[in-house]
């Protein structure tokens, strides 16, 4: 039976909440200037790091599932990107 996207990422959220793992301050730790955006790259680059499970396809997803909140600048504000991971 295939999963479609919006039911992997919401499997992909409870996985996090689960583990109790703060993804503000995780996040929080890549953003240098302090006003709450990182790169796309450094969002790929954290949640490999989690090591839980995350194939390489469900970080694209949340990547993906993630694009209409892109800067212009091609960063993410992560308040908002982690708000709506666990809406």
């Amino acid at each position: 039976m295939k999963v479609n996207n919006n039911e992997r990422v919401k499997t992909i959220a409870y996985s996090i909440k689960k583990k109790n793992i703060d993804l503000h301050e995780i996040f929080s730790s890549y953003d240098y200037s302090g006003q709450g955006f990182v790169t796309y790259d450094q969002v790929r680059l954290i949640f490999y790091k989690l090591d839980i499970g995350l194939t390489n396809q469900d970080v694209e997803l949340l990547v993906e599932a993630n694009q209409k909140i892109l800067s212009k600048e091609d960063r993410i504000y992560y308040p908002e990107f982690i708000s709506k991971l666990y809406s």
